[in-house]
């Protein structure tokens, strides 16, 4: 009789794909089971919708790659604000690529752009939005449906 034997988990190291991988168990807490305060739910909700819409507006013009780690910052955009310390404390706790630490904690670097559109579209600050969407050569109408879309997403993982 044959069986069948799962092969052991590899162990997570850190690697240039690192940044594919941290913000999705971030969009799996919000609907773990896990006793959140309902702030705690809201922060988390926006947390992915953030990192969802900038994966969709870095999919328009950068590689996979650079869209997956969009989803990181825009994901872990929140978690000074859930952890209740500043981010600095946030970033020496966790190891991030360099680009994604310098948009969370400084919005500075190639990704900021992205995160700080997101942040307009929640903040309905829309003449930001619409000087943004020039910067990152993005419609203004199409960052709008993709904020729609990151919003109907957050609700379909919610489920």
């Amino acid at each position: 009789m044959k069986t069948c034997v799962p092969a052991a988990p590899k162990p997570l190291r850190r690697s240039r794909n690192a940044e594919n991988w941290p913000g999705r168990w971030l969009s799996l807490l919000v609907y773990a089971g896990i006793d959140l305060s309902a702030a705690q739910r809201v922060l988390l909700n926006t947390a992915i919708i953030r990192g969802r819409l900038t994966e969709l507006l870095g999919q328009m013009h950068l590689p996979a790659k650079e869209a997956n780690a969009l989803f990181v910052v825009g994901n872990f955009s929140l978690l000074d604000a859930l952890l209740g310390i500043p981010m600095a404390q946030v970033l020496q706790r966790i190891s991030l690529p360099d680009e994604i630490a310098r948009a969370l904690q400084d919005r500075e670097g190639k990704y900021a752009p992205y995160l700080d559109l997101a942040l307009a579209f929640e903040h309905d600050q829309y003449g930001q939005a619409e000087r943004l969407c020039a910067q990152l050569n993005i419609e203004l109408a199409v960052a709008s449906r993709a904020h729609l879309a990151a919003i109907e997403w957050a609700r379909m993982v919610a489920k």
